[in-house]
């Protein structure tokens, strides 16, 4: 948890399993299930947390699906875009995330064992129940 509020997550970088916060999904334009996807497949895998290292990204133009609330943006992906960066209102909106060219390099597809029909498996089985 972030702040102190709870929100929707993987139970790691590859794991098959998880928890989804309705109040996390439940609106028309959310990502969160798509960045918790990214986790499942294994995406920034070999960080602490399995979001990418730089936190702040202002300059940086349009935040990608594995960015993490939190992150410090340009002030048009935040929460809101008058507020000073890093405080209340002013990190990423995860609404404002798209999938970006950085986020499927980091699911490393390079680099999966592919069988000779080319399948590979992304992520992996944990079967945590909750």
């Amino acid at each position: 948890m972030e702040s102190g509020v709870p929100i929707s997550s993987a139970d790691g970088v590859g794991s098959n399993t998880g928890v989804f916060l309705l109040g996390n999904i439940s609106k028309d334009g959310s990502t969160t299930e798509s960045h918790e996807m990214g986790h499942t497949w294994g995406a920034v895998k070999g960080t602490a947390d399995g979001h990418p290292v730089d936190k702040d990204l202002r300059g940086q133009g349009q935040p990608g699906m594995m960015n993490a609330r939190g992150t410090i943006v340009d002030p048009q992906y935040q929460y809101d875009p008058n507020a000073k960066p890093g405080a209340p209102g002013g990190t990423l909106n995860p609404d404002k995330r798209q999938v970006t060219q950085q986020d499927i390099n980091y699911l490393n597809l390079d680099k999966l064992k592919y069988d000779q029909n080319d399948k590979a498996q992304l992520g992996s089985l944990s079967n945590i129940a909750h």
